[in-house]
């Protein structure tokens, strides 16, 4: 009973991702299994879900909705941050350079905070003007980053999830 409550859980927190953000394509990727994504690989945070979305093609120009869901496979989890500064996103080009990073030239507090996530799911959603960037038509590495230190009884590190979309010309 509980696993197929999972599954359609997780069923419809990737439709609802999808609805919510309004998003064109919809991708995700579970922490311990990142698709060989380069930049993705983290076999920590068993019972962690993370799922990035975007489009999966955009004319160079366009904004570029982004969202991060972050949920549990079964069981509530409190994770330790060091600052207030919960998720990131970052672009990278076919080398897996980066190419831009949301949290550059932002502000966070230093403190130390906790976050609770159950198989209840939340929803981080950002977006990016593309126009301001000099990137070219290709494709692209969207990593979404949530930037804990760990729990209780593991400190693991910042868990990722990514996807790839294509900026094609305008």
């Amino acid at each position: 009973m509980l696993g197929r409550r999972c599954i359609l859980m997780t069923t419809v927190l990737v439709a609802a991702t999808c609805l919510v953000a309004t998003l064109g394509g919809c991708d995700y990727t579970r922490v311990e299994e990142p698709d060989g994504i380069p930049g993705c690989d983290n076999p920590y945070h068993p019972d962690l879900l993370l799922l990035v979305s975007t489009v999966t093609e955009i004319p160079h120009g366009a904004s570029l909705p982004m969202s991060l869901t972050v949920t549990t496979s079964a069981h509530e989890e409190t994770y330790h941050f060091t600052t207030s500064q919960r998720y990131d996103f970052s672009i990278h080009d076919i080398e897996d350079e980066e190419v831009w990073r949301w949290s550059d030239d932002r502000p966070f507090l230093m403190v130390v905070g906790d976050e609770t996530y159950t198989t209840d799911a939340v929803l981080y959603f950002e977006r990016l003007d593309t126009g301001q960037f000099q990137l070219e038509t290709g494709m692209y590495t969207l990593k979404a980053t949530l930037t804990t230190e760990g729990t209780d009884t593991e400190m693991q590190g910042p868990a990722h999830a990514c996807t790839t979309f294509w900026i094609t010309a305008g």
